[in-house]
């Protein structure tokens, strides 16, 4: 996985198989571990690679992503709602763990007020 910039929207290369898909970062909604990969969920399609949370998190916390629970990142630009236990992407709902909570409220508002 490779972080590009190019005309100031970064985009991720994410190889699967003998492909390579260059995604940009405003179309992923959100990032899930599972198991040894990471599935980076679009609006159209799911895209696996093996990886970790670890990995990627610190480039895609600068991309205005956050953590709800320890497997998963979440685009705040799709952030529709927010409970202290829920989030809500539209029609995705993923839950919020009790040590993330906090920290997600802090990354939510900070990013609704512009501070990405």
């Amino acid at each position: 996985m490779w972080v590009l910039q190019r005309n100031r929207e970064r985009e991720v290369l994410i190889q699967t198989g003998d492909t390579v898909v260059k995604i940009p970062v405003s179309q992923i909604l959100y990032i899930e571990k599972s198991k040894n990969y990471l599935e980076y969920h679009t609006r159209d399609q799911v895209y696996r690679i093996r990886g970790t949370i670890a990995d990627v998190e610190d480039a895609f916390r600068k991309e205005g992503f956050s953590k709800c629970i320890s497997g998963c990142l979440v685009n705040l630009k799709y952030v529709t709602k927010a409970s202290k236990d829920t989030v809500w992407l539209s029609d995705i709902t993923l839950p919020i763990s009790r040590q993330r909570r906090n920290g997600f409220k802090e990354d939510l508002m900070r990013y609704m007020g512009g501070g990405y």
